[in-house]
């Protein structure tokens, strides 16, 4: 079937499916660079439905939400005071 092609051609073609892998796993590799605490979530999102248009936007969608590790903001007071009541 390849007997044809050129090793230009050959390679070309092996340029195109590494790229459209990594673009069909956009959401997955978006998720983990971001540090998303439901990668593994989306990554069997993107593997399962992902070849449905509706579910691969719904993980690219997913991975993109501000939902990654290390934003808890803990807040501290800095004195507890007791409320004064007003008749003393």
């Amino acid at each position: 079937m390849f007997d044809n092609l050129g090793p230009i051609a050959l390679l070309v073609g092996l340029l195109i499916l590494v790229a459209g892998i990594a673009f069909y796993f956009l959401p997955s590799i978006v998720a983990h660079n971001r540090g998303h605490r439901n990668f593994v979530p989306i990554l069997l999102v993107n593997i399962f439905v992902g070849w449905t248009f509706i579910g691969w936007i719904v993980a690219l969608v997913w991975s993109f939400t501000h939902d990654v590790e290390g934003d808890d903001v803990v807040v501290t007071p800095e004195r507890y005071e007791r409320p004064r009541n007003f008749l003393s």
